[in-house]
């Protein structure tokens, strides 16, 4: 392309040597680092600079309440947490802060996740020249290995003479007090985490500003600069997946076995004890069954189940299958077979699940950005870089796999390895046509590999295997028009998609006759969970209210760190409806999907067929996985990732047919962007809410804690 029809269609000339691109890239990372320098110094560090004008700190004199008595090791013990606190004379003075100084003996960091210990929660009460008497400030948390949580910002009016601070601890609970001072001088504190994380964000919001370049610099033709962008994306994403991953330190190790409580047993190790199943050449799995759950008529019951089992002092597994007096999982075998019986075979060992999960997300970041690629080849060559970052950074953010691997549990390994089968194979499938300098035609090893892939979903996910009706709108003018498929002509390619389907549909369905006595049947009714699964059923009055927590029950939020909780999940549903901690929609998580969904109508009327058969095909599939997930399952952010990556790719393809997206231009492009940037950050924020599985401040205080001082400006 010439520097003339560059500049006409607003694209920057392709640089061979790509000193463009970088010069662009470096001087990027140069404004952000001075923007997070700046912020660092002036914004962040406002407290201390602030603390210069409240004069002297003063220390005071204190005393205890009578919930607190003084041991003769000269520590305080609460006896009564009600007036557990510890009252001082502010003499007068106008208080703008207050620094306290207090240690657990004997307390010990376990890992880097409570380095910031020890965790105490307490309570200001004060008097000022408004109120005579004590009034309650907010609860506060107490980090004794932070010093900036040392110093609490007080906003009072006027001056005061008395404060409380009441420490809301159990009896028992044993501390060490040092001291207090008010109107103290904060230290700066230059935070290396806090800079570098301010630094890559500024970097991003640079990067991926409507105005930016990276919207004039076309994807193709593929160059080693482009090369380098992608591979650096990717890096980031997958350092991102990793980081994540770890936060929560979920870790369930073989050796350490069930955790049982009353009657049930937690045991997360389930694909381990498949690949010890079939290494013995077994279906059922090597699992203890109780004699009372054996008897029961009605195992799956589940308050009875509660009941008998705690009568008699024994347990059953939560989530595994239980069919004719044996254990099974219900979980797709392809992982057990592919990871956890190699892993076994070379070591001897069983492999943890967790690390399972770390390695699958890398693999699905990969693979979604092949699939993405691929789509970008075949369809919109005239694509930029930029628009092709935007849309991976979208789908690593929204397609459910931070949640995925926030908790690396079995839950998570079958999802996430049939979505990376079914990415690679709808990318062989997309590849599979041959160029007109080809001599047209398919691939028929890019069909037979793509079907192969797909069909192995049944091994992971059953119901991805839908994903099978995209070949439609994939193949869509070789089936309607050059009948090549499903015709005489067409037969080799026919043969190509199909056999696949039906040589790995064969042992599946065999394994399913194994377990559960028809090939049919994968098992899902028999799980020991929360309700009757084998008498569920499908009833079309749960719809209704599904759809509106799956895609649009809004966040529940306020104006208290972490700032999102847990929302009500209350329904008029007259029936049992049974769902997972949930902090909203996917709709308000995602908010850049309203732009796409919203223009479908537009888009859908000035289409090609086949561009409106693969709109129609991806509601169809995503419609069809979401009806069955709250029909048959429950309702839980888990299952985002079932149909999410649908509507994102759907999404993605409605706006590059609208006026000026391709090009970076118009206010759609805008608004796109801008939503983008708040999922982005929708969907790390939520990692922090209390309201959920794994939950940082009970699992990794230390980043909990570590993020409200880090945003404490006032």
């Amino acid at each position: 392309m010439t520097p003339i029809e560059c500049a006409r269609n607003n694209i920057e000339p392709v640089s061979h040597d790509g000193s463009s691109i970088l010069q662009k890239i470096l001087r990027y990372f140069a404004i952000s680092l001075m923007i997070a320098m700046a912020l660092e110094i002036l914004v962040f560090n406002f407290p201390f600079w602030e603390s210069l004008l409240f004069g002297n700190a003063k220390e005071v004199d204190w005393s205890l309440g009578p919930g607190l008595e003084i041991q003769d090791d000269r520590t305080i013990k609460v006896v009564d947490p009600e007036t557990a606190y510890i009252e001082f004379d502010a003499d007068g003075c106008r208080v703008e802060n207050l620094y306290l100084d207090i240690a657990v003996p004997g307390w010990t960091s376990s890992s880097w996740r409570t380095s910031t210990g020890p965790y105490l929660a307490i309570k200001v009460l004060a008097t000022d020249e408004a109120n005579s008497s004590f009034f309650e400030l907010p609860s506060y948390n107490y980090c004794g290995g932070m010093e900036s949580s040392k110093y609490l910002r007080l906003h009072l009016s006027g001056v005061s003479h008395k404060m409380r601070v009441l420490i809301q601890e159990e009896s028992g609970f044993s501390f060490d007090f040092r001291g207090a001072s008010i109107n103290a001088m904060r230290p700066f504190c230059f935070e290396l985490i806090r800079f570098g994380i301010v630094a890559l964000l500024a970097c991003a919001l640079l990067a991926f500003r409507p105005s930016s370049s990276l919207y004039r610099t076309r994807l193709f033709p593929i160059r080693p600069v482009v090369i380098g962008c992608i591979v650096a994306l990717m890096t980031v994403e997958m350092a991102g997946s990793v980081v994540v991953s770890r936060l929560s330190g979920v870790v369930d190790n073989p050796a350490n076995g069930p955790t049982i409580s009353g009657p049930v047993a937690f045991d997360f190790n389930q694909y381990n004890h498949l690949a010890e199943a079939f290494l013995s050449g077994k279906v059922s799995l090597d699992l203890p069954v109780s004699a009372v759950l054996s008897d029961m008529e009605n195992p799956y019951d589940t308050s009875a189940r509660a009941q008998e089992l705690s009568q008699a002092g024994e347990y059953y597994y939560l989530d595994y299958a239980f069919y004719n007096g044996h254990y099974y999982s219900y979980f797709g075998a392809l992982p057990a077979l592919v990871a956890f019986v190699p892993f076994k075979l070379l070591t001897g060992r069983d492999l943890r699940t967790d690390q399972v999960v770390l390695a699958l997300g890398v693999i699905f970041i990969c693979a979604f950005n092949a699939l993405l690629y691929c789509l970008a080849k075949r369809y919109r060559q005239d694509v930029s870089l930029g628009l092709f970052a935007l849309s991976s950074v979208s789908f690593f953010v929204a397609s459910g796999l931070l949640y995925l691997v926030f908790l690396p549990q079995i839950y998570s390994v079958p999802i996430l390895s049939g979505l990376i089968v079914v990415f690679l194979g709808l990318s062989c499938w997309i590849s599979a046509e041959r160029l007109d300098g080809d001599h047209g035609g398919f691939k028929k090893s890019y069909l037979i590999l793509g079907s192969f892939l797909i069909a192995l979903s049944l091994g992971c996910r059953p119901q991805y295997v839908l994903v099978s009706l995209l070949a439609f709108p994939i193949f869509w003018n070789a089936i309607f028009r050059e009948r090549l498929f499903f015709s005489k002509k067409g037969v080799g390619n026919t043969v190509s998609v199909i056999a696949p389907f039906i040589l790995v549909a064969i042992p599946v369905m065999l394994y399913n006759g194994m377990r559960f006595g028809s090939v049919f049947d994968f098992g899902a009714a028999y799980n020991l969970t929360g309700s009757d699964m084998t008498s569920r059923g499908i009833d079309l009055s749960r719809s209704l209210p599904a759809l509106f927590q799956y895609l649009v029950q809004p966040l529940s939020i306020c104006a208290r760190y972490p700032y999102v909780f847990g929302v009500d999940m209350a329904v008029d549903f007259q029936g049992y409806w049974f769902y997972e901690p949930y902090l909203g929609g996917l709709l308000p998580i995602a908010p850049f999907l309203l732009v796409g969904l919203a223009c479908i109508p537009p888009v859908l009327s000035k289409s090609k067929q086949s561009q409106k058969a693969a709109i129609i095909f991806s509601l169809i599939v995503a419609s069809v996985i979401l009806f069955a997930d709250f029909q048959i399952a429950s309702i839980t952010m888990r299952y985002f990732s079932d149909f999410s990556w649908l509507l994102i790719l759907l999404v993605f393809g409605v706006l590059l047919q609208t006026p000026g997206f391709v090009e970076g231009k118009g206010v759609i492009f805008r608004i796109t962007v801008a939503l983008i940037g708040l999922t982005i950050l929708l969907g790390f924020w939520i990692l922090l809410s209390p309201d959920r599985y794994g939950a940082l401040v009970s699992t990794c205080p230390s980043v909990f804690y570590g993020v409200a001082q880090m945003l404490c400006l006032v």
